[in-house]
Protein backbone atom coordinates (compact mmCIF):
# COMPACT_ATOMS: atom_id res chain seq x y z
CA UNK A 1 0.00 0.00 0.00
CA UNK A 2 3.00 2.18 1.37
CA UNK A 3 4.06 1.96 -2.42
CA UNK A 4 1.25 2.57 -4.34
CA UNK A 5 0.73 5.72 -2.32
CA UNK A 6 4.04 6.85 -3.16
CA UNK A 7 3.29 6.35 -6.62
CA UNK A 8 0.19 8.77 -6.93
CA UNK A 9 1.94 11.22 -4.70
CA UNK A 10 5.01 11.37 -7.40
CA UNK A 11 2.60 11.29 -10.44
CA UNK A 12 0.55 14.03 -8.59
CA UNK A 13 3.38 15.95 -8.44
CA UNK A 14 5.21 15.44 -11.69
CA UNK A 15 1.56 16.49 -13.18
CA UNK A 16 1.63 19.90 -11.21
CA UNK A 17 5.49 20.69 -12.80
CA UNK A 18 3.87 19.66 -15.56
CA UNK A 19 0.99 22.37 -15.69
CA UNK A 20 3.49 25.01 -14.37
CA UNK A 21 5.64 24.51 -17.39
CA UNK A 22 3.14 24.66 -19.79
CA UNK A 23 1.39 27.84 -18.45
CA UNK A 24 5.04 29.50 -18.35
CA UNK A 25 5.62 28.23 -21.90
CA UNK A 26 2.32 29.87 -22.98
CA UNK A 27 2.43 32.91 -21.05
CA UNK A 28 5.89 33.39 -22.28
CA UNK A 29 5.46 32.34 -26.20
CA UNK A 30 2.76 30.30 -26.90
CA UNK A 31 4.28 29.26 -31.05
CA UNK A 32 6.59 27.11 -28.88
CA UNK A 33 4.35 25.37 -26.61
CA UNK A 34 4.10 21.71 -26.86
CA UNK A 35 0.90 19.69 -28.17
CA UNK A 36 0.04 17.99 -25.26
Amino acid sequence: MANVVTILETTARVGDMVKITYAYKDADGKEKVPDL
